[in-house]
This record gives structure tokens, sequence and C-alpha cells, in this order.
């Protein structure tokens, strides 16, 4: 179980099973499962922090420097660089602008990333003992202001 309280003046705050202080300097907080195969027992708990130095840290190890966004296993620098922070194996991808993960239902995850020059990207997940899929073009030129990933 995990419990948090982030404070407006950047400490956060564990509640169980006792309360107490375990970092400062932190923006943003997300405790997530990161999961591996099929269930919950072959998942991985993270508790992501995200410092006011734009540093991503789970836990006491740092995962990325100068973040601008992160969302489940991946985040996004200032420069654009799209890193997936589980799989370190994984290529990187530039000139990154959003990204989505979808699921659709019979246990296959997508990664579909917009670049800045209007081209889509995408790959398919695979179980954490599987080597990662490229990322390939699925679509040459979008609009970007008609393809903004909510």
């Amino acid at each position: 179980m995990n419990s948090a309280i982030l404070k407006g003046n950047g400490e956060l705050w564990e509640t169980y099973p006792e309360m107490k202080k375990v970092k400062n300097n932190v923006k943003k907080y997300v405790a997530d499962w990161i999961y591996k195969g099929k269930g919950r027992r072959d998942s991985i708990p993270v508790k992501y922090s995200l410092d006011f130095n734009n540093t991503l840290w789970n836990g006491d190890e740092e995962l990325a420097s100068d973040v601008e966004k992160f969302d489940g296993h991946y985040a996004l620098d200032s420069r654009g660089i799209f890193k997936d922070l589980y799989n370190k194996d994984t290529e990187l991808l530039h000139d990154v602008e959003d990204w989505i993960v979808v699921a659709n239902g019979r246990n296959l995850v997508w990664v579909y990333v917009l670049k800045k020059d209007g081209t889509l990207w995408s790959r398919q997940e695979v179980s954490a003992e599987e080597k990662s899929n490229s990322f390939a073009k699925i679509v040459e030129q979008t609009d970007i202001s008609m393809c903004r990933i909510q």
C-alpha cells in the first residue's frame, strides 16, 4: 500500500504505515505499477518524484535528468528525447512532441509517438523478458496542430 502527501513547499510525506517525511524539493509525485507480464503479481511498484531541478527519481534511484514530462515508464526531456525508463536497452527517439500508450484489451499494448516534424511512430510493447521492438514510422506527415495527444 502506498499513501503519500505532497505539500506545496515541495515536502513529500508518506502516511502509511507511519507519517514520515521522505523527500524535499519535489514538484510532482506519482505512485504506479510497471507491468512486466500478465497480472499484478508480475509487476514492479514505482514511486516517481520529479524535483524542482527536473530530475526524475524512483525512490532514491535517479532515472533521468532535464525531464519535462513523464508517464508510466516513459519520460520526455526538454530537448525532445523520449526515453523508456524501464527497458534501458531501448532506442532513444529524438525530436518528440508527445506520446500515448494504448491497450487494446487483448493484452496488446502499443506506444504511439508524435515527432515535431509531424511523423507518427509506433511500436508494440513486449514482456519484460523480451527484447523491445523498434519504433516504426506509420504516418509520414500529420498536421501537428490537429494531433495533440491528450
